[in-house]
């Protein structure tokens, strides 16, 4: 991994991604939430890769749940390797938590930091989506203009403890069909057209 000559940086969150890369400040790093870049492709990583050439890039996550009985989950490491391999970051860590738990004996164990995959349509007009939780199903409100990145708080449907039941931070993935009809690729083609002259990149300068 990479090297760090200064100890003090700053939490890149995105309501600040434009001033910050406009304005280019000296920082030691800049550090992210690891589980918000898990995607492969996407604004949100353009982003931080537009950042890592900028600064060193902490990771810090929030889900890999080093205390949990449960064990690690597999899925979650091998994203947070491809990322590590992406962003060769300056330092790796994560929450030493029980931030995962078994539903039941022999049942796959539920997050309690999660992501929530999500069609490019339902983040762009809005949509209810059902989401698992430890002790059944909720219906989440994803607004309208949901950007892939964004987590919301389903609030008394985490992991229960002595201490109390701790929320679900649900983290939203938009993803990207890989096969379109004919009739899709033409109403996305329209979208485009009807689009032209917008970039969502426009404060990365290109």
């Amino acid at each position: 991994m990479q090297s760090c000559e200064h100890d003090v940086g700053i939490g890149l969150r995105q309501p600040h991604y434009q001033a910050l890369l406009q304005g280019r400040p000296a920082l030691g790093f800049v550090e992210v939430h690891s589980e918000n870049f898990f995607a492969d492709g996407g604004a949100a990583l353009a982003v931080l890769q537009a950042a890592r050439e900028r600064w060193p890039v902490s990771l810090h996550g929030v889900g890999l749940s080093l205390g949990s009985a449960a064990g690690l989950d597999d899925w979650h490491l091998d994203r947070l390797d491809r990322l590590v391999r992406r962003i060769d970051p300056v330092r790796v860590s994560d929450h030493a938590s029980f931030a995962r738990a078994p539903r039941q004996a022999g049942a796959a164990p539920v997050h309690a930091n999660d992501l929530l995959p999500v069609a490019f349509t339902e983040a762009a007009l809005g949509a209810d989506i059902a989401v698992p939780t430890l002790d059944g199903k909720v219906t989440l409100r994803v607004p309208p203009g949901t950007a892939s990145g964004r987590t919301f708080r389903v609030k008394d449907k985490g992991v229960a403890t002595a201490q109390g039941t701790g929320d679900l931070l649900v983290t939203v993935e938009v993803t990207v069909p890989q096969h379109l009809s004919d009739q899709a690729r033409a109403l996305l083609d329209q979208l485009r057209r009807a689009e032209a002259g917008h970039t969502p990149r426009a404060h990365l300068g290109v």
